[in-house]
């Protein structure tokens, strides 16, 4: 994730927004562990000083299709989702485009449409929180068309 902000609250505590480089999580007795190469990190809390936390999870790049380019046809989400959440996704270095996805779908899954925008190799997609709301992802899926230009 690009970017860092650094925080010290009332408690002394150092909060860091972004720039991990986590190698393993683990959840014991309801905490969610972190381990960074650097120490042991404990993930938590929903706010910050009465304000919701964003939180964003971004993939790594995806060719998606070695041979051809593609097009993203939807995205599926299976988990928990309280507030929603929304998806940004480039394609070969282009624009971000943000895609809101619905809260809490039924039964747990969701299957978003993304339209026509949008066909290149490569891909980059992440998904966020919408007003603080939390969410645990237990699946995250791209469908796609690959465009054969014969």
């Amino acid at each position: 994730m690009a970017g860092l902000g650094v925080r010290v609250g009332p408690d002394l505590a150092v909060t860091r927004y972004a720039g991990w480089d986590f190698h393993a999580l683990c959840r014991v007795d309801g905490v969610v562990l972190a381990a960074d190469g650097q120490g042991l990190c404990r993930l938590g809390g929903d706010a910050d000083d009465g304000r919701a936390i964003t939180a964003c999870l971004e993939l790594p790049p995806m060719a998606l299709d070695e041979t051809a380019p593609v097009r993203v046809r939807d995205i599926r989400v299976r988990g928990e989702m309280s507030g929603g959440l929304c998806a940004h996704m480039s394609v070969d270095g282009g624009p971000a485009r943000r895609l809101p996805l619905g809260s809490d779908p039924a039964g747990g899954e969701g299957r978003f449409p993304v339209g026509r925008d949008g066909e290149g190799r490569v891909w980059r997609i992440g998904v966020e929180n919408r007003d603080g709301g939390a969410f645990r992802l237990q699946a995250l899926s791209v469908g796609h068309t690959a465009l054969d230009r014969r």
